[in-house]
């Protein structure tokens, strides 16, 4: 990928889940608005990915929280997609990251907006997720914080500042 700050993030993006994700466990926290939203930051992950793929993605049967078996499976759920990703991150270049996507819910989106959707390339679309992930990230954060644990610092200059350490998962979350 060409896109070395795009790539950055994403990179980053992996490191900051798997930090929280050692939080979560270490607090042992697996309370239902927790467990939804790590849930919902890798099946937006999960979804865009098989967009950008071009896997078949059905909308009306997306997992729930419900359908792994255990935090563990949810965990090596995030795992996978994240090593994936990184895969197919080495394989796009600038024709790649300018290709306009038809996301399959924007259809939804513009019915229930009543306006128009513009078209979003790979490229922006990569960021949303990295953002959107940052979002939840933080509600998990917000969470472990009212239940009296200490969030992870997880910003993108502490990973900078660190040299760009690789994910560290945690091991065998219950």
């Amino acid at each position: 990928m060409r896109d070395s700050q795009l790539f950055d993030l994403l990179q980053h993006c992996e490191w900051a889940d798997s930090a929280l994700w050692r939080a979560v466990v270490a607090a042992d926290v697996a309370d239902e608005k927790t467990v939804g939203w790590l849930h919902h930051v890798h099946l937006v992950q999960h979804a865009f990915f098989t967009v950008w793929s071009g896997g078949p993605l059905d909308l009306e049967h997306l997992p729930k929280p419900e359908d792994h078996e255990d935090l563990a499976s949810m965990m090596r759920w995030a795992q996978d997609c994240h090593r994936e990703l990184q895969e197919y991150l080495v394989e796009c270049d600038e024709v790649d990251l300018g290709r306009e996507l038809t996301l399959p819910w924007a259809a939804r989106m513009e019915a229930e907006w009543h306006h128009p959707l513009q078209p979003v390339t790979l490229q922006q679309s990569m960021h949303q997720v990295v953002l959107h992930s940052a979002h939840h990230r933080a509600q998990v954060s917000s969470r472990l914080r009212s239940l009296s644990f200490a969030p992870p610092p997880i910003d993108y200059i502490i990973w900078l500042w660190r040299d760009r350490p690789a994910p560290e998962w945690p091991e065998n979350p219950s």
